[in-house]
């Protein structure tokens, strides 16, 4: 074993023990209040919320808080809240340009060919017949960038 892998199993255990209770631990004694304590189960059906009921009843009820700060930063969060269609479009958008933008990843190759004849004039090539006159001519380019 290392050096190192010694002194972090060390400073691990170290760690470890530092995290643990001591012996004269007592759980401290907490009163719960009445309207919590209840023989039925947590989720009675009593508790349960009418189908009926609107998710905009309680809209506002971090107000009770009486925090501006979180008033201020909720407001802000529902003024900028968009519509799922605008969030698909931009999400759309987004992987238009990374995928636009992972094209310079690879290399783009182009090749071209062509092939043809010229025939030179009888003032070009003074004396000369025509066979002579008439030269194929052919090119072919690879480019890679």
């Amino acid at each position: 074993m290392s050096a190192a892998f010694r002194l972090s199993a060390l400073a691990m255990s170290i760690a470890l023990a530092a995290c643990a209770v001591g012996p004269d631990f007592k759980r401290p004694d907490t009163a719960t209040a009445a309207r919590f304590a209840r023989d039925a189960h947590p989720a009675a059906p009593q508790d349960a919320v009418p189908a009926d009921a609107s998710a905009d009843a309680d809209a506002a009820f971090w107000r009770g808080f009486g925090d501006p700060a979180l008033t201020r930063l909720i407001d802000a969060a529902l003024a900028a809240n968009q519509d799922l269609q605008v969030a698909v479009s931009r999400y759309d958008a987004s992987n238009a340009l990374l995928s636009q933008a992972s094209f310079d990843r690879y290399p783009t190759i182009t090749a071209n060919g062509q092939i043809g004849h010229r025939l030179a004039s009888r003032d070009q090539a003074f004396g000369a017949p025509r066979s002579q006159r008439d030269t194929p001519t052919s090119s072919v380019g690879i480019n890679a960038a």
